[in-house]
């Protein structure tokens, strides 16, 4: 396995993600509810995707997989993708994701960083 994914499949195994993931999720409803007199309707629309999308990766790290390693790739593309698709329609909230457990990696402003997908790394 390239150094790379394999470095990238640690910072997105469900030892380091699911709990931030799972924390967040759980905080969401709350903040739309308190924010959604504040918001714009498209920057409300894109937090209430973002929130059933991470509701989507909880729910693929709750499955039950095969040890196979084929499995745990396959289990990695699809969070990979899935955490891709939340990135897509903006930074999550900031008052979340800066009160997130320490393993999941964040800028200076509590903005979550996705890794980009293997193929477009340059160094590869």
């Amino acid at each position: 396995m390239p150094l790379m994914q394999s470095v990238m499949q640690r910072l997105m195994s469900k030892e380091l993600l699911y709990p931030s993931i799972k924390e967040i999720v759980e905080k969401y409803p709350g903040w739309l509810n308190e924010q959604k007199s504040t918001l714009k309707t498209e920057e409300y629309d894109n937090y209430q995707k973002q929130f059933e999308i991470m509701k989507e990766i909880c729910n693929e790290f709750e499955k039950e997989i095969a040890s196979s390693e084929n499995a745990k790739k396959e289990q990695f593309e699809k969070v990979l993708q899935l955490m891709q698709k939340v990135q897509s329609y903006g930074n999550p909230p900031k008052e979340l994701v800066s009160t997130i457990n320490p393993g999941v990696p964040v800028d200076g402003e509590g903005n979550l960083q996705i890794p980009r997908m293997p193929e477009q790394c340059v160094i590869m």
